[in-house]
């Protein structure tokens, strides 16, 4: 019995020997079972079209024998418009997207393994001009003070943006007023300005714009002084 078993063992090990593809599938079969992949097959992900970003794989995949994964492959398998954009692999588990002006959805087929062996997923990167800003109130904010009382406004959290950039206001101008233009403002931090009305009586209208690197959101106060 236990010549039998030994000579069975032996033609196996032969076998193997012999036949190296063998082998080889073999032990990409056991290994692909160990590689696993931690996330949806598609990651998504949001740019503007002249900001690089960085996608950070080391949590998609992991090795339950602990083999020290790298990217083994980034390929671009579909694009909605020209091919400007462009990947380059930053670091074992990293690779940046350069959008290069380009405005549209790429998708990236992505493998992280170890020796050529791996898990395969999808990362879809949209460029946007300036969308990833967003007003959160009503376009229009109602504000009242008296004639002679200044009044501090603060405009965080009226605009958020998905890629965190930090905003501050680029602009605020005076509209329409109802009486004479001795109100004014002043900006004192990138999100705060006062307003003064300087005995103005009536309705001020404030045009601001919060965003970033010359790219945001408009919307308007309306201030009413009263005696």
């Amino acid at each position: 019995m236990f010549y039998k078993g030994f000579k069975h063992v032996s033609l196996l090990l032969l076998l193997l020997i012999s036949s190296p593809s063998i082998a080889k599938n073999i032990d990409s079969e056991m290994h692909s079972n160990y590689c696993m992949l931690n996330t949806p097959d598609i990651i998504y992900s949001t740019t503007s079209f002249n900001r690089s970003i960085t996608i950070n794989l080391a949590d998609i995949v992991s090795d339950s024998l602990n083999h020290e994964l790298s990217i083994l492959e980034v390929v671009k398998v579909s694009s909605t418009g020209s091919n400007s954009s462009y990947v380059e692999q930053s670091k074992p588990l990293e690779f940046t997207y350069r959008p290069n002006n380009f405005l549209g959805v790429d998708v990236f087929m992505y493998t992280v393994g170890h020796k050529g062996i791996g898990k395969t997923g999808l990362v879809e990167i949209t460029s946007l001009e300036h969308d990833y800003c967003t007003l959160e109130t009503p376009d229009t904010t109602y504000l009242s003070t008296t004639s002679n009382q200044a009044i501090t406004i603060n405009l965080e959290g009226i605009v958020t943006d998905s890629l965190d950039h930090k905003l501050s206001i680029l602009e605020i101008v005076n509209i329409t007023s109802s009486g004479n233009n001795l109100s004014f403002f002043e900006q004192i931090s990138p999100l705060t300005f006062t307003y003064n009305p300087n005995g103005h009586l009536g309705a001020d209208v404030l045009m601001y714009t919060i965003g970033h690197e010359g790219v945001g959101k408009t919307g308007l106060i309306e201030i009413m002084t009263l005696d």
